[in-house]
């Protein structure tokens, strides 16, 4: 067990618009932080005094933000989802030159903001990367140079499920809720196995023009899937004719036997096949410290929402 919360702070948008992603960082992490959305929230103190004819347009925006809020609702009441407070609270608090330093922040050659800088959220995005002082790492879908371990943990989890299993973005939340409980037990080895890629990924930034997305699709291409599939591969005679010597023992029906080769890594198949009083213990105790890998972890933390993404 974690000795503290494994939380990010997602700071690429106000929210996120990957429905894909959105699953994948709800299952990868503890909790995400989302950047104070400031004028796309009717309720929050706005940074810019809006001119009559864009109060329309801005009114989408709002109803837009909210409503993707009111979507994901539940992930917030179970404190997956959070928004993070205003940097600056107080008007005191804000520095006589803010407006200069948030210019230079969007990299504007304007002396003014404008309409799509507030309704693409870079103004809030902006207040955030100066001023907000959240102890949680970063995540930010593009980075280059960030060679950081949970920055690229994060991108190869994100890599790995989306070519693994693409179809996370048709999740709901409360079937992200369901699945969490799910993976939990197998997260540590998951983030563990990932961090051990993460030297592989970080090699190949070079040949990717420091594309951490792409370094990490490779990896999880040619390392990691090839891995998984030989650790199944190699794994599963072994465990063929473990079962063959324990089913001649125990008299189990065909459907158990089945259940066990399709879902592998279940333990709660061995039992289903092992229930007898013929003393197993020795047929126990190899396949159960080799489960406890943290590859053997990272697939079944795989396994396991694929199994349930597919019912």
């Amino acid at each position: 067990m974690r000795a503290k919360s494994f939380n990010c702070v997602y700071a690429s948008e106000l929210l996120i618009s990957d429905s894909g992603l959105l699953t994948t960082l709800a299952l990868f992490y503890d909790k995400v932080s989302l950047p104070h959305p400031y004028d796309l929230d009717a309720n929050a103190k706005p940074l810019i005094r809006w001119p009559f004819d864009k109060l329309d347009d801005l009114e989408i925006e709002q109803r837009h933000y909210r409503s993707w809020i009111n979507a994901n609702k539940e992930l917030f009441n179970a404190g997956v989802l959070e928004v993070l407070p205003p940097p600056l609270e107080a008007q005191r608090d804000e520095p006589v030159d803010l407006a200069q330093r948030l210019l230079e922040e969007l990299g504007s050659s304007l002396p003014y903001f404008t309409s799509s800088q507030v309704f693409s959220g870079k103004l809030a995005l902006a207040m955030h990367a100066l001023f907000s002082q959240t102890t949680d790492p970063e995540f930010i879908t593009s980075r280059p140079g960030n060679t950081s371990t949970q920055h690229l943990q994060t991108v190869l989890a994100t890599s790995l499920l989306e070519y693994q299993l693409p179809q996370l973005e048709k999740l709901h939340p409360e079937q992200i809720l369901e699945l969490r409980e799910e993976v939990a037990p197998y997260k540590q080895g998951f983030i563990d196995y990932l961090s051990k890629m993460t030297d592989n990924v970080e090699q190949r930034l070079q040949s990717t023009a420091n594309d951490a997305n792409e370094a990490a699709r490779r990896t999880v291409e040619r390392v990691i899937i090839p891995e998984f599939n030989e650790f199944l591969a190699q794994e599963l005679p072994h465990r063929v004719g473990w079962w063959a010597g324990l089913i001649q023992k125990t008299a189990s029906t065909l459907s158990s036997v089945i259940k066990v080769v399709v879902t592998p890594w279940d333990m709660a198949n061995y039992f289903d096949v092992a229930g007898n009083p013929f003393g197993l213990v020795e047929h126990f105790t190899d396949p159960m410290v080799e489960r406890a890998s943290n590859k053997h972890r990272a697939i079944q933390f795989i396994n396991t929402i694929e199994r349930l993404t597919d019912t």
